[in-house]
C-alpha cells in the first residue's frame, strides 16, 4: 500500500465498533508497516464529521492523491461537505458501516464499503451498491484452555448497553430464573455493560478477563428485524477465542460461526436454551465446546488473518484507481 491511510472514527478505544474495526486495524497496518493515521476519535460519539475541527482541517492540507480516507458510520450534510473536500484532493474514501439503516446517501460517494456482516453487506447490495465488501470482525485476545470445575455455575451476557440490546437481557434474566426453579443445578447470571443495571461495568482493561471467568456466554436476541440480523458476531468471537462455550440466537452472523452442538450451540427456543445450559453444567462438555470454538477462530479470526483481508481490499482499491488516472 503506498499511500497513507487515514482514520475518521465514531469514537476512542472505548468504543468497542471504533475499536475492534478501526484503532485494532491501525495499528495493524502500523506493524506492517503501512502508514497509517488515527485523524479523528472523539470521546463523546457524533454522528457527523466536526468538518471545523482542528484535526480535519489538518488532514485537508496534508492528503495526497490516492491516499485513502476511512470514514466509520458518520452521516449528514456535515460529513457530505467533508468527503466531497477529500474528494476534490484525489483522495480515495472507504466507508466503514456496521448498523442499519444502510446510508445511502455517505454510500453513495464512497469508492468502497466496508461492512462486518454478510448480512449488511447484502442489504446494501439489494439497495444497488456494487462496491462493498464483508470482513469479519478480529478477536482481540486469545488463550485455549479447559473449563475449570465449580460448583457454582455463571453465564455472562457481555455488550453496549443500549435498551434495545437490554430487551434481550431481561428476557434472558426471566428465562434463568424459571429454569433455576426447575432445575437442581442453579446457574448465576451476571452482566458485563456500560448499561447501569449491569452487575458490572464494562472497562476496556476488564472486559477479556471477566469474559474468562465465566463458565458459558448467553447472546440472546429478541429483536427479529434488520437492526438485529445485520449485527457482527464480534462478542461471540472473543468470547469463543477465550475457549468460552456459547449460547445464542441463530442470528446470520452466529449461524456462519457456530455449528450447533459442537463448537456452541444455537437456540430458537426456550427448550432449546434449556438443553444447552443442561449440558454445560458437566464440566467435560463445557472443556469439549470451549475447545472446539477456539479451534474454530484461533487461525481465522486472529489479528493477522483480518488484518491481511484489509490490506489486499485496500491494495485492489488503490490499483483500481490508479488504472483508471491512466486511463483517463
Amino acid at each position: 500500500m503506498a499511500q497513507h491511510v487515514w482514520w475518521i472514527l465514531r469514537g476512542d478505544r472505548n468504543h468497542p465498533a471504533s475499536r475492534i474495526q478501526g484503532w485494532n486495524i491501525h495499528d495493524y497496518f502500523l506493524s506492517q508497516g503501512i502508514s497509517s493515521s488515527i485523524v479523528y476519535s472523539p470521546t463523546f460519539v457524533t454522528k457527523e464529521v466536526s468538518i471545523n475541527a482542528a484535526p480535519i482541517k489538518h488532514l485537508q492540507k496534508k492528503l495526497q492523491p490516492n491516499d485513502i480516507v476511512i470514514i466509520q458510520k458518520y452521516t449528514g450534510v456535515s460529513t457530505l461537505r467533508f468527503i466531497q473536500k477529500v474528494k476534490k484532493k484525489g483522495a480515495l474514501i472507504v466507508y466503514l458501516d456496521c448498523d442499519v439503516p444502510i446510508k445511502k446517501k455517505i454510500a453513495i460517494q464512497a469508492d468502497l464499503i466496508i461492512t462486518p456482516s454478510n448480512y449488511l453487506k447484502n442489504l446494501y447490495k439489494a439497495a444497488g451498491f456494487a462496491n462493498v465488501k464483508f470482513i469479519d470482525d478480529a478477536a482481540e485476545q486469545f488463550e485455549s484452555r479447559p473449563a475449570k470445575p465449580t460448583q457454582l455455575l455463571t453465564c455472562l451476557w457481555f455488550g453496549v448497553g443500549s435498551e434495545k440490546k437490554w430487551r434481550s437481557v431481561t428476557w434472558f434474566d426471566q428465562l434463568i430464573t424459571e429454569m433455576n426453579q426447575q432445575s437442581d443445578i442453579t446457574w448465576q447470571f451476571e452482566t458485563l455493560s456500560n448499561h447501569p443495571k449491569a452487575t458490572c461495568q464494562w472497562t476496556l482493561a476488564n472486559y477479556t478477563e471477566r469474559i474468562s471467568t465465566a463458565d458459558a456466554i448467553v447472546l440472546p436476541v429478541v429483536d427479529q428485524n434488520d437492526w438485529a440480523y445485520a449485527k457482527s458476531a464480534n462478542r461471540a468471537v472473543q468470547a469463543m477465542a477465550l475457549s468460552k462455550p456459547v449460547v445464542a440466537t441463530p442470528i446470520p452472523a452466529y449461524k456462519i460461526l457456530i455449528q450447533d452442538q459442537q463448537n456452541g450451540f444455537l437456540c430458537a427456543s426456550k427448550a432449546q436454551w434449556a438443553d444447552a445450559l443442561h449440558q454445560l453444567t458437566s464440566d467435560e462438555r463445557r472443556t469439549e465446546i470451549g475447545h472446539n470454538a477456539y479451534q474454530t477462530v484461533a487461525q481465522n479470526y486472529s489479528i493477522h488473518h483480518i488484518g491481511a483481508k484489509w490490506v489486499t481490499l485496500l491494495n485492489n482499491l488503490q490499483q483500481k484507481a490508479l488504472k483508471a488516472s491512466f486511463v483517463i
